[in-house]
């Protein structure tokens, strides 16, 4: 063994050092490397799944985006369709071509001043009144005032069955 360590050459020791040293800083190297790698990947995945949220996000935004403007365009549709409903409403409920009809179509003539019947109606003491008077042939009911269509009807069709109790009974 002593000719073996004669044969060495001088820097020996400092070649075993450096090999040491280098085989450390591979390993360094490795371990940073794989580190690194690690650290990359797992950006690249947080990279991609941030990515792909914001993508999913904006994908929502723009479908409710489209409903609303699906809605507003079915609105504005619904809006003109009542618009020219109502148009159509006035036109129909005019008085000239309800008297129109009612010659025209219905066969019906304007009555003689001796053949109409005033009615007065008050609205305030219509109960009070029903009761007191004693009439058979009329019903006397009371009406609000936003049901002005309804009593309207209501009193015409009590003058008309009025009408024909005095008709059918001379």
């Amino acid at each position: 063994m002593i000719v073996a360590r004669e044969q060495l050459p001088d820097n020996y020791e400092t070649y075993t050092n450096e090999e040491e040293i280098r085989r450390v800083t591979k390993r360094r190297k490795k371990a940073v490397t794989r580190r690194h790698r690690a650290v990359m990947t797992g950006m690249v995945l947080l990279t991609f799944i941030i990515g792909t949220i914001i993508s999913f996000y904006y994908a929502q935004v723009f479908v409710i985006n489209y409903r609303i403007h699906s809605l507003q365009n079915q609105l504005e549709t619904l809006q003109k369709e009542a618009d020219s409903m109502q148009g159509e409403i006035v036109k129909l409920s005019s008085l000239e071509r309800i008297e129109r009809v009612a010659s025209n179509q219905l066969g019906m003539i304007k009555p003689e001043s001796k053949d109409t019947i005033m009615v007065s109606v008050n609205m305030d003491n219509e109960n009070e009144k029903s009761s007191k008077t004693n009439a058979p042939a009329l019903e006397k009911k009371s009406f609000s005032g936003s049901d002005k269509k309804n009593w309207i009807i209501e009193a015409f069709t009590n003058l008309v069955e009025q009408v024909k109790g005095n008709t059918s009974t001379s």
